[in-house]
């Protein structure tokens, strides 16, 4: 599979600002942690607090990486006692084809989904993902998931912080971890165009200049969003 290299590194996010790990650097311990399924409310929390895309896509079924043996003085996001220090999400993509193209015999958004969101915390030890990710896919199946489709965006995606500052993905993905898996490459997806929002949001294909803003959306960034568009946007 020739889908890039990212060199050893492997990119974490915390607060949506990334750092990162090389593989090279070892020491994750499997016996410290355990991948659980999870129940909407803590996972979409903990995305939108760390993922560098904030919104929260159509979710199926989510898992948690949880650290059996915290550090002491750790802090973050704890569930049934646990502290939670990654998430995976699998879900409805898009587009129905997404799926039929890549697993044509299997029924879309029961057997066949797409992983939309993966996330681990810089508290986790290099090489971590696989695990994860690998944990979640066998408590998917489980469930009758027989398939997964997932995309790698090589594009750099950048948003602006309240406070200013600029984080997100300043080189784009290559899907490391998937080859990791021995996951199948099976080409680029259809090239398109989207209008990404100052806070990380992606613009709803179907929003137009002068069509009234989302819920999710600031009037700030709605209103430089329909500059951009040509048109000035208004909550309604």
């Amino acid at each position: 599979m020739a889908a890039g290299s990212a060199e050893g590194w492997a990119q974490r996010w915390s607060r949506g600002v990334p750092t990162w790990v090389h593989t090279s650097q070892g020491g994750f311990d499997r016996r410290r942690y355990e991948v659980v399924e999870l129940a909407e409310a803590p996972a979409r929390e903990y995305i939108q607090a760390n993922h560098y895309l904030s919104g929260w896509p159509p979710a199926v079924h989510r898992f948690g990486l949880v650290d059996l043996e915290p550090a002491g003085g750790d802090d973050g996001q704890v569930v049934d006692g646990q502290l939670l220090v990654g998430v995976v999400v699998l879900g409805v993509p898009m587009s129905r084809r997404a799926l039929t193209r890549v697993f044509p015999s299997l029924e879309p958004y029961t057997e066949a989904l797409e992983m939309s969101r993966v996330c681990l915390s810089p508290s986790v030890a290099s090489n971590g993902e696989s695990f994860t990710v690998a944990g979640a896919l066998r408590l998917a199946a489980g469930h009758g998931v027989r398939g997964v489709v997932t995309y790698a965006d090589p594009v750099a995606r950048l948003r602006t912080l309240p406070d200013g500052r600029t984080a997100g993905s300043p080189r784009g993905h290559l899907g490391v971890i998937y080859q990791a898996l021995s996951a199948t490459y099976t080409g680029r997806s259809t090239a398109r165009t989207i209008v990404v929002l100052p806070d990380g949001q992606v613009l709803p294909s179907g929003v137009r200049a002068g069509s009234p803003a989302p819920d999710w959306a600031s009037e700030a960034a709605f209103q430089q969003a329909g500059r951009a568009l040509g048109g000035v946007h208004t909550l309604v």
